[in-house]
Order: C-alpha cells, then structure tokens, then sequence
C-alpha cells in the first residue's frame, strides 16, 4: 500500500513513474514522490509529533487534515479535481476522461493510455502542486482558501508548463510530436509554419496558449471555471 489513506498500490504505480520525471520539473516530481509516501506535513503528521496542535483541516474546517483528506475529501478541494477533469477532457477531446476519484488522481497511469502521459501528468502534478502552495498560503501567510484562487494558480502553472514544453520541442526539433499529442485540443493551435521552419528562432506560441486558457475560463459552464 502507498498510503493509509490513499487507497492505491505499489504495484500499480511504480513501473509507471518514471515518465513524470520525464515531464514535470523536479520539484513537482518530488512532490508527488513525497506524496505517494504520505510525506507531507499535514495537520495531522504535526498533531502526532505535538498533541497540542489541532489536526483539523485549515481549509474546510473539519475533518481530520490526513494527506488523503487535503488533497482529496476536503469538500472544497473535491470541487477543484471535477474541474480539473473538465480540462483534461478538453486537451484530450478524442479520449472519454473517467469521473474522478481518488484512486485515479493517486496513480492515473491506469486510466489513461501511455500516449496521453505528457497530458495527464502534467495536469494532475500541478493540480496538486497548486493544492499544495494555496494551502502553505493558509498555513504560513493566513491567506483565506478560495476555489476561484486556486483555479488561477493551476491554470497559470499548467498553461506556463505547456509552454515550456513546446519550446523544449521546438528546440529538440520535435514540434511534429508535440503536436501529435496537444494538438488534437481546441485550446491549443501551433501554426503550420512552425512544424515547416528550418531556423532555429521558431515561433513561441506562449501568449496565444495563456488566450486560449483565459477563453477556457471564460466559456466554461456555471459550475465549470470561473
């Protein structure tokens, strides 16, 4: 078992995680390391150490503040994954997205197809990696929760990553594969001169992808972003 709580096993991830090493940055890799071995300090790891400090959850304010309970049965996070979701189905139209659940979130490989990871990955590192930094924003600076706020966060981290790997493909002259993969999503569009140039000062497309991420919000149902 990978954590008390989060229901997933070994078995069922390992062979698997080497190809978010391959596409998130190092610190979103550890991250999800530390966090596949309940290695994160919750309300409740600090409550073991010091009975004096509450475990309850600083988000939701109630609950036991577990590492399953803060990035999954927190009822204001549980809102967060139904969109997150939304916006896997929209960068991999031509793939029916499974309704989350926890055991996913944990170890996606399972659930999508090896062709997908670039997509996946990236979208579940960051939506908890996004989880994460808003909630060391309540804990060290007493910013309040917001779900709007967290849908920003994770939508700047996840647009700037994409970015990010279309210059790396860009670079690698690999923009063909990269296409191959995000192009299929109507918020994605790579003009056809940049798979046809030969120079090395190929377009980078990073403010028409943030565009295309701004009308995502903006378009989205009224329980949807935004």
């Amino acid at each position: 078992m990978v954590a008390p709580d989060l229901g997933v096993g070994w078995d069922g991830i390992w062979g698997h995680f080497m190809r978010v090493r391959n596409i998130l940055p190092p610190a979103q890799t550890l991250f999800w390391w530390r966090f596949l071995h309940y290695n994160i300090m919750t309300g409740a790891q600090v409550h073991h150490m010091n009975p004096a400090v509450s475990d309850e959850c600083h988000i939701c304010n109630s609950g036991r503040e577990t590492v399953g309970h803060l990035f999954w049965y927190c009822n204001k996070v549980r809102q967060f994954w139904g969109q997150v979701y939304q916006l896997l189905q929209l960068l991999a139209p031509g793939f029916q997205v499974p309704v989350p659940e926890l055991s996913i979130v944990v170890n996606p490989f399972l659930s999508f197809p090896k062709s997908l990871s670039p997509i996946f990955v990236t979208v579940h590192g960051f939506a908890m990696w996004s989880v994460w930094k808003l909630y060391l924003g309540v804990i060290f600076e007493g910013k309040p929760f917001h779900l709007l706020a967290l849908e920003e966060l994770f939508l700047s981290f996840v647009s700037s990553h994409i970015c990010t790997l279309f210059l790396s493909a860009c670079k690698g002259k690999k923009v063909k594969g990269f296409v191959k993969v995000w192009g299929e999503s109507p918020l994605i569009r790579v003009r056809d001169s940049c798979m046809r140039s030969k120079s090395k000062q190929t377009t980078y497309l990073s403010p028409y992808v943030r565009g295309q991420f701004q009308m995502l919000i903006t378009w989205a149902p009224a329980n949807g972003f935004g």
